[in-house]
């Protein structure tokens, strides 16, 4: 994977860091900072360069651990055309305009591709609705503990 170091202005293979841009055919994002890391993944807090949004950008360890991104783009993929099917079918029974809204419940899957510098590792790059920063959610696991709060 190619970063940019917007400081230093250059390239460089390596593991992403701050200030550095992972660049898609659609789009740069600007690595802010690791928050996350398992066997299966890590999830680095990102910004757009073009919208500015906060985003999250999880990369598999290793083309072998592809698998579990592509399952997770799929689904998100699939969800989305499920909220789109759902939502035009409730739009049309009832006469409106509006929606039920279910896409706020869901990340959203921004795009998903392989990085060849990298030996084809997956990156998954998802928005989550409502959240003003990413470091702002918390894992369903640990809403009883989190903060000392029950």
């Amino acid at each position: 994977m190619f970063f940019y170091n917007i400081k230093d202005n250059y390239t460089q293979k390596g593991e992403a860091a701050m200030g550095r841009i992972i660049r898609s055919e659609t789009a740069d994002y600007i690595v802010r900072e690791l928050v996350g890391e398992t066997e299966f993944y890590r999830v680095y807090i990102v910004v757009d360069s073009k919208t500015r949004q906060e985003l999250m950008l999880k990369i598999a360890p290793n083309a072998i651990g592809n698998g579990g991104l592509d399952r997770e783009a799929f689904t998100l993929r699939e969800i989305d055309a499920e909220i789109v099917r759902v939502n035009s079918k409730y739009k049309e029974k009832n006469h409106t305009e509006h929606g039920l809204g279910f896409q706020r419940c869901f990340p959203r899957l921004v795009e998903s591709f392989l990085v060849p510098e990298q030996g084809n590792r997956r990156v998954n790059v998802i928005a989550i609705f409502g959240a003003k920063q990413a470091t702002d959610l918390v894992p369903l696991e640990q809403w009883r503990t989190r903060e000392k709060r029950r």
